[in-house]
């Protein structure tokens, strides 16, 4: 998704009184095994919603075709 793009989603998010709990893609090819890439992604986003508390629970998933 282009920055404009997600800006836009964001705002229609905001808008509407919801939140973002989650992010999920594919790995096709290959097991559903998170990637280093994957870490740092789940772990951004787990840094951007804290709550006040510290903690906000962020649900990343991994989809394949293939068994582990």
């Amino acid at each position: 998704m282009d920055p404009e793009a997600a800006d836009a989603v964001r705002a229609e998010i905001e808008e509407r009184g919801l939140g973002v709990v989650g992010w999920y893609h594919s790995h096709p090819f290959f097991s559903p095994d998170p990637s280093n890439i994957d870490l740092v992604n789940q772990n951004n986003y787990q840094r951007l919603t804290r709550d006040d508390l510290g903690f906000a629970p962020f649900v990343g998933a991994i989809v394949s075709k293939l068994p582990e």
